[in-house]
């Protein structure tokens, strides 16, 4: 590292040097953020057997919202976009929907707007988590009001989204 300026009042220039090579994996989630499946369980009850379909445009957070479900016993099945979700709900039947707000092309807010729409008994009906950034006051009203029973600002901790899947899921 190292640091320039040609005097007070003229600015600074620091230059960092990284190690050359392949991109940094960075863990999702510190380790100790992780809970176990025995501590999520003990601490939100089991989804043993409960179906969740996970929408989210960013990979990581489907695979980390997997990750979490399957340690409290659930089966969840994530896709990237709403398109894919429509899809996955010809052969899925979930007892509650995990959905991100905030997509490109079709949004969380369309995306359930047509489920809630539809003559099927099964979309109308379908709990839904709206898990989003978007986590104003203002955004909580609307998810609600355009048809998610639950609203989970993120990050959110790994118990909380738990409890909040097991609590839809006994509807």
């Amino acid at each position: 590292m190292a640091a320039e300026s040609d005097g007070e009042g003229q600015g600074a220039t620091f230059t960092v040097t990284l190690p050359a090579g392949g991109p940094m994996q960075l863990p999702l989630v510190p380790p100790n953020r992780v809970p176990t499946s025995a501590a999520l369980q003990a601490a939100s009850g089991t989804l043993e057997g409960v179906r969740v379909l996970i929408i989210d445009d960013d990979e990581d957070t489907c695979e980390m919202t997997s990750t979490v479900l399957k340690h409290a016993g659930a089966s969840p099945l994530a896709v990237t976009s709403a398109r894919e979700a429509r899809r996955a709900l010809r052969t899925m039947q979930p007892d509650v929907i995990v959905c991100d707000l905030g997509m490109p092309g079709e949004d969380g807010y369309d995306f359930i707007r047509e489920m809630r729409a539809t003559s099927d008994a099964q979309g109308a009906a379908t709990p839904a988590i709206a898990m989003t950034a978007y986590a104003r006051q203002e955004d909580r009203r609307c998810s609600l009001a355009t048809g998610f029973q639950m609203h989970l600002p993120k990050p959110v901790e790994p118990v909380d989204l738990v409890a909040a899947v097991r609590k839809l899921a006994r509807r």
